[in-house]
């Protein structure tokens, strides 16, 4: 990462280029770069571990708190509408495997399990749902017949 000082403000010619190799968290931009005043501001590092594990923790509660939602609707839907409970497993490893790989040295170990055990309850609860479907199918099949 660099960044560029203006050596004295009345010249903005003379510049510095300063090479630095931070390590902490780097912040995703939606856009690229944003700029504040005359500087352009390409990538941000939070260094402070602090920081770091407050604002990862927003995000990462933020999506499952939305993935806990979407897991709640299709397992009230008793009409059977809602997609495929296959595709919401999916959605849960997909969280699991994201948490693991890139936020994992960053959040608690009281989290995490919190989590983790939420999401193997409700795995449990989607495959005794499929279950329980399956069998209602091969019943009324037999009685069809």
């Amino acid at each position: 990462m660099s960044y560029v000082v203006n050596k004295d403000l009345k010249s903005k010619n003379k510049k510095e280029e300063i090479d630095l190799k931070l390590e902490g968290f780097s912040l995703p931009f939606k856009k690229g770069k944003f700029k504040i005043d005359d500087m352009t501001i390409n990538d941000i590092t939070l260094t402070n571990t602090n920081i770091i594990n407050a604002f990862i923790t927003g995000i990462v509660l933020k999506r499952y708190n939305k993935l806990i939602k979407k897991i709640t609707e299709e397992l009230v839907d008793d009409e059977g509408e809602g997609s495929d409970p296959r595709l919401i497993i999916d959605d849960i490893e997909k969280f699991r495997i994201e948490v693991k790989t890139k936020y994992r040295k960053y959040l608690d170990k009281k989290t995490l399990e919190k989590m983790s055990k939420k999401l193997k309850f409700f795995i449990s609860e989607i495959n005794e749902e499929v279950k329980e479907k399956e069998s209602t199918k091969e019943v009324s099949k037999r009685r069809s017949r």
